[in-house]
């Protein structure tokens, strides 16, 4: 009888045991309230963080808005002050014109009976403004004049030069007088090249002779820089020599004037 009761005790306490493995397996697969619960938690405190922070991050940005428009707006508002009152009576005269503008339309979707376009156009008068006219250079205009002298008075001689004896025959036709010119022409291109010439030369050979022994590329560069130089300067008062050239000598007045 003892023996019953001791196993049956151990049967019972095994299928306790039995039951209670099995509500804790049942508690650790389907029971999820322990897990969701912490994470709640942490989403509640991480959900009140960012919202902190966006909200500290909108006044950063709402300080930032009313610093920028202190600064450039307000002193643009109070200088646009001045000007409203002008800007007001322009509004107005724009609103009475358009108001005029309105009534003349009024008048004539009334009186359609009125003068024609082509009509008012054909009493009317086109003014159109003068193109101005710079003033010339009197200096300009003065030696103007005295070529236009001079070309009509060369003009005259060439049509008279076979009635007056005395202007038959001009220097300028003369063969000698064409001789003359090539020969100054000549000359002139002559001492551009010599002094060419010489320049390359000294910067050539001169420099060496004061300086010492010299590079060929380093002297070859300082006798055409030298060279060119002086071109340069002769081709100016060749210029000026060929200017001076080709203005019109005075006209020796004729014995009849």
């Amino acid at each position: 009888m003892s023996q019953t009761y001791v196993s049956s005790q151990l049967e019972c306490t095994k299928i306790y045991v039995a039951i209670s493995a099995c509500s804790d397996i049942w508690f650790r697969l389907f029971d999820h309230r322990p897990f969701l619960s912490g994470e709640i938690k942490q989403f509640v405190k991480d959900f009140e963080e960012s919202r902190g922070d966006q909200e500290v991050a909108r006044l950063f940005d709402a300080l930032e808005w009313a610093t920028d428009v202190r600064d450039s707006q307000v002193d643009h508002a109070l200088g646009s002050l001045p000007n409203l009152e002008k800007i007001n009576t322009l509004l107005d005269i724009a609103n009475q014109n358009c108001n005029t503008v309105l009534e003349h339309e009024q008048d004539y979707s009334v009186n359609k009976d009125g003068p024609w376009l082509h009509e008012l156009l054909s009493t009317a008068e086109l003014e159109l403004p003068q193109p101005y006219v710079p003033p010339r250079n009197p200096v300009l205009e003065a030696r103007c004049q005295r070529l236009r002298a001079q070309i009509a008075e060369q003009e005259y001689k060439k049509m008279t030069k076979n009635v007056d004896n005395s202007r038959v025959h001009h220097p300028e036709d003369t063969i000698q007088y064409q001789l003359n010119i090539i020969n100054r022409q000549l000359i002139a291109v002559f001492q551009f090249v010599v002094s060419v010439a010489t320049g390359f030369t000294f910067g050539f050979y001169g420099i060496q002779l004061m300086t010492g022994d010299l590079d060929f590329g380093f002297r070859l560069l300082l006798g055409v820089i030298c060279s060119l130089i002086i071109a340069l300067a002769e081709i100016y008062f060749l210029a000026k020599k060929l200017a001076e050239d080709m203005d019109f000598p005075d006209m020796p007045k004729s014995k009849v004037d």
